[in-house]
């Protein structure tokens, strides 16, 4: 029998990644308000403030927004 790959769950703000080994899933609550952008001319729904490691040497930057 196949071992089980266990997931990585990340939180971030606004959003949550699972990664189970071979799938990367993201999860983005579109109600979420991460504050007024740096520009100020859109709000944040969700960010991973930079680049983040999300399994096996893979990274991923996030920005989710609206205009204002």
């Amino acid at each position: 029998m196949a071992k089980e790959q266990e997931v990585k769950k990340i939180e971030g703000e606004g959003f949550t990644l699972m990664n189970d080994g071979t799938k990367l899933t993201i999860v983005v609550d579109l109600a979420n308000n991460a504050g007024v952008s740096g520009s100020g001319k859109s709000i944040m729904i969700a960010t991973s403030g930079g680049n983040v490691d999300v399994g096996d040497g893979v990274k991923m930057g996030l920005n989710i927004y609206r205009k204002k």
